[in-house]
């Protein structure tokens, strides 16, 4: 409901933000994809995504962030897009995600 509320009111400008938000935070996680999960960079990258779900669509506690880490690659509708980036990108977010939810 908090996400239907929230996306209605978005122009076509937010969604051009939005997307450019997203697109940024995983071209950040592709350019980090060399280092540990546990790495800083990629965390912060995490709390990025965190935060721009929370901004954008719904508040994405840690619970919630964790389920979506594992839908990532759980789901392959999820995993199909998020590897259009660069394969195995989904399987590198999920696990960061894990990563910054177990050691929080």
């Amino acid at each position: 409901k908090e996400s239907m509320r929230k996306t209605s009111k978005y122009t076509e400008k937010d969604w051009e933000n939005i997307k450019a938000d997203s697109h940024a935070i995983y071209t950040g996680f592709v350019s980090n994809m060399d280092k540990e999960v546990s790495h800083e960079t990629v965390q912060d990258l995490v709390k990025q995504w965190q935060n721009h779900i929370s901004t954008y669509f719904y508040q994405c506690n840690d619970e919630i962030l964790s389920g979506l880490g594992q839908m990532y690659v759980a789901d392959e509708r999820f995993t199909k897009n998020i590897d259009i980036y660069k394969d195995g990108l989904a399987q590198f977010i999920s696990d960061a995600i894990d990563y910054y939810c177990e050691n929080k």
